[in-house]
């Protein structure tokens, strides 16, 4: 039984415990660390194999929707996400939408196609 970070038996816990491909720790730094640094390192080779292709904007979405949100959503499903790492993965995923600085406003790009 643990409490608090502690066996009963006195012994603390100090390596992280891997359960399904998501780390789980006491301290949520390193948590947020061992759970997002790879994911997002394979969101940006994920869009930079599909960056040098010629996509339209509908086609960019596309991507995004398919391969990089399923990626974000099983772990933050489990676990939060702070507001500095949402903030990083945004950046990402709009600097592969636009290729660079926005075009349009973020909130007219999330609106409903109508």
């Amino acid at each position: 039984m643990v409490k608090s970070g502690k066996l009963t038996s006195g012994k603390q816990i100090n390596k992280p415990i891997k359960i399904l491909g998501i780390f789980f720790t006491y301290n949520n730094g390193l948590r947020e660390k061992l759970n997002f640094e790879n994911v997002k390192r394979c969101i940006e080779t994920t869009l930079n194999l599909w960056k040098w292709r010629n996509l339209t904007i509908f086609g960019k979405v596309q991507i995004i929707k398919s391969f990089v949100l399923p990626k974000i959503s099983y772990r933050t499903n489990v676990i939060n996400l702070s507001e500095q790492k949402i903030k990083e993965i945004n950046h990402l995923l709009f600097r592969f939408l636009w290729k660079g600085k926005d075009k349009i406003k973020r909130l007219a790009v999330i609106n409903e196609y109508d």
